[in-house]
């Protein structure tokens, strides 16, 4: 008897730990995530009791996996689980600075007041976000279709135009030989051999980098030093760092405790590492402009600025939120002129890739014509 019993308990923690595994790997788009947000903070507003809003909210046409999840935090709450702790199953859902701003609206008695910030700056760096992710998307995808297009030419066509050219038996410009080597290069099955083995390599050492901080920062570093898209990975890390650190001071949370979810919020682990570097700092009993100040590789002048004043006004999370927006406004400035910029290179380099092709076709048919008439 004590045997089934036993037996069935570690059954049950079983099948518990499978079910936190599983919540652990759920996600949510973000911008369905601020709806759901918004909605719970007006109903909890207008003084509906979390438990029947959460109820109400579980029918989520849009999302039927946060309809799972929503109906999973009110049985949650039914049974004695505060609202945050219930979260912190879903954290690729609900992430650190999510729950930690959600646990000080329940310490509060303000928790519809703390949705409303939360879901203010999710959508402000949910914007902020897909407005680069979208300029750096449009140069990806026209480079990724013009390889592909070039390879199809490379290994469908040119061959039969290569078979043409050995016939003539005359001298080939510069431009043919090199398509001819190019076309042969895409038949061989050594080189493409060769380019997986080195693709499997690097992706390999991407890969074993990430798995720790100091790897991700060497990647990040790199990233950094791309004409363009680094400055603006840089300032788009620098701007979520500043208005995370605006609602999480807004809303009561310790600075050393902002500091840490700020630089997590962010997306860069340097951004991270810096934030840990300002905490140890502020423990020290230096002042946050002085750190940033040191780092004009990472932060810019107009942000040091900014922290400055808020420390000499006691007003740094004010000074946070403006540096943030004003960062938010250069970030689509720079996204703008990368669009501007990008869009005659990328014609121009599809239309030299059609010209080059075209040229070392037709100059050696010409000149074969022109023989057979003398």
């Amino acid at each position: 008897m004590a045997k089934s019993y036993v037996a069935q308990q570690s059954q049950r923690q079983m099948e518990r730990e499978q079910e936190r595994e599983r919540a652990r790997k759920l996600k949510v788009p973000s911008k369905i995530l601020v709806i759901f947000i918004r909605q719970l903070a007006i109903m909890l507003r207008s003084g509906i009791p979390v438990t029947y809003a959460l109820d109400t909210l579980s029918n989520q046409p849009d999302s039927q996996v946060l309809a799972q999840v929503v109906a999973r935090l009110s049985q949650m709450l039914g049974e004695g689980h505060k609202l945050s702790h219930a979260m912190s199953f879903y954290p690729r859902i609900f992430d650190q600075v999510f729950v930690a701003m959600v646990a000080i609206g329940e310490e509060s008695g303000q928790l519809d007041v703390t949705l409303d910030r939360l879901a203010a700056w999710r959508e402000r760096d949910f914007e902020l976000v897909r407005m680069v992710k979208g300029a750096l998307s449009y140069p990806m995808f026209i480079l990724a279709l013009t390889g592909v297009l070039t390879f199809f030419l490379f290994y469908s066509i040119m061959p039969n135009f290569i078979q043409i050219f050995e016939e003539m038996k005359v001298e080939l410009p510069a431009t043919t030989r090199i398509t001819m080597a190019l076309t042969e290069a895409v038949q061989n099955p050594g080189i493409w051999l060769i380019s997986t083995a080195v693709g499997v390599a690097v992706y390999g050492l991407i890969r074993e980098q990430w798995k720790t901080q100091e790897g991700q920062i060497r990647i990040f570093t790199i990233l950094h030093q791309i004409p363009i898209a680094g400055e603006l990975i840089r300032l788009t890390s620098v701007s979520r760092f500043a208005g995370a650190t605006e609602t999480l001071l807004e809303s009561g949370l310790g600075l050393q405790k902002t500091l840490r979810l700020g630089g997590m919020s962010s997306g860069s682990p340097i951004m991270k590492k810096a934030s840990e570097d300002l905490i140890d700092r502020v423990r020290d009993g230096e002042t946050l402009s002085d750190y940033v100040l040191m780092r004009v590789d990472l932060f810019p002048t107009v942000f040091s600025q900014f922290v400055a004043t808020g420390e000499e006004t006691s007003k740094v999370s004010k000074m946070m939120g403006e540096a943030g927006r004003l960062l938010d406004e250069e970030v689509t400035y720079k996204v703008e002129g990368l669009s501007a910029t990008l869009e005659p290179f990328l014609l121009g380099f599809v239309a030299f890739i059609v010209g080059f092709v075209l040229l070392s076709i037709f100059v050696p048919l010409y000149d074969h014509i022109g023989s057979l008439g003398t």
